[in-house]
């Protein structure tokens, strides 16, 4: 086998399917020499036919995300691409990752894909400067050079935003692209009581490890209260006072530097808005509450609206948050591109139909039509 020039990396679980329909693709689709990290928490091994590219590990025991770690160690080439057993990236899209990885400042670890499902909608994504875990691609060195690596002891859920967070805090950061990734979703394995205990257990260790002191406690009770009323919506709130219970491990990362957190969360970008009368954030995000500080002095009237009906007419802070109904009747500066990019472009569509013009917090998302 040639040297790789790109290491591709997938965990699975009781998806057998899933690793054949991948392991198919790949033969047919990828033109460049590349490598397969196929790792296995399922009970029973595989039985198929690999080729000396494709490394099948057989892990006997289910360690969940954490299993993508053994990828990382083991891969050969000089990038890398994540994905989940029922994901894959589009004809020619390996290729564009290398590409674009070979310009990219050295400062960025790696790409942001946008990831799709298979009738082309985009999928509900994270925080815009979080990865989504069907598709990211990175640079190899960045990674094992900085000993940045999946929590091991979160099995699935929020492992994504650890990773981002200590991406940043060694001084890295993420840049979007618009390398695109099929999101298959199987729904094999997909239980919402399990999905909320993780949540609520994964994310208050992550905040607690990592979040500058001073913004500790409005970035729990944000986190926190997403999950309260979501939970509620989907009857899992058992499950979530679960996860809230226990406590995990504290890890040695040290907390983030305000400067690095800030870029994380958008701060920096709230901070660089002019003064106005009212602003709308058009959707809760991640950081409800924390944005909403820096907002106050900027404005004399700020409103929350979200699509989530979860969310219409609860509480965050000392805000409501309304319906986009209400909030389009409502003459201000509309604020977008602080949540996911699915949502971004669902404002984007519902504000220009009003025509209602809008701020791209981002500024450097390109935004495309739905």
């Amino acid at each position: 086998m040639n040297i790789p020039q790109i290491s591709i990396i997938f965990p699975t679980y009781l998806r057998p399917k899933e690793i054949v329909w991948n392991l198919e693709y790949f033969r047919k689709k990828i033109s460049i020499d590349y490598e397969v990290f196929i790792l296995d928490n399922s009970p029973e091994p595989l039985i198929h036919n690999f080729q000396a590219n494709e490394n099948y590990i057989f892990l006997n025991e289910n360690i969940g995300t954490a299993s993508r770690n053994i990828g990382i160690k083991k891969a050969k080439a000089p990038y890398i691409l994540l994905l989940d057993d029922d994901s894959h990236p589009e004809t020619g899209e390996v290729e564009r990752i290398i590409a674009k990885l070979k310009k990219s400042p050295e400062n960025i670890a790696g790409l942001i894909c946008e990831i799709h499902n298979p009738d082309g909608n985009r999928e509900a994504s994270l925080l815009p400067t979080v990865f989504h875990g069907a598709g990211v691609a990175f640079k190899t060195e960045a990674l094992r050079d900085n000993n940045l690596y999946y929590p091991d002891n979160y099995c699935f859920y929020g492992e994504e935003y650890r990773l981002t967070l200590e991406i940043y805090s060694k001084g890295y950061s993420l840049q979007t692209s618009d390398i695109k990734i099929i999101h298959r979703r199987s729904p094999h394995g997909r239980d919402l009581s399990k999905i909320f205990y993780y949540l609520a257990r994964n994310n208050a260790a992550i905040w607690q490890d990592l979040t500058p002191e001073h913004y500790l406690k409005t970035v729990l009770y944000d986190s926190q209260r997403r999950y309260e009323l979501t939970a509620q919506k989907e009857n899992v709130t058992e499950a979530l006072k679960k996860g809230l219970a226990e406590e995990l491990p504290s890890q040695t990362s040290p907390r983030m530097l305000d400067v690095d957190f800030e870029n994380f969360s958008l701060i920096n970008k709230f901070k660089q808005l002019p003064k106005s009368d009212t602003y709308i954030l058009c959707g809760t995000g991640k950081f409800t509450t924390l944005w909403a500080k820096v907002l106050e002095d900027k404005c004399s009237q700020l409103l929350i609206a979200d699509f989530n009906k979860a969310f219409h007419n609860k509480k965050f802070g000392r805000h409501t948050v309304l319906s986009p109904k209400e909030a389009i009747k409502i003459s201000g500066t509309f604020l977008v591109g602080h949540s996911s990019i699915l949502e971004t472009l669902n404002w984007q569509k519902i504000l220009q139909t009003n025509n209602l013009e809008s701020y791209d917090i981002r500024q450097e998302y390109e935004l495309k039509s739905v």
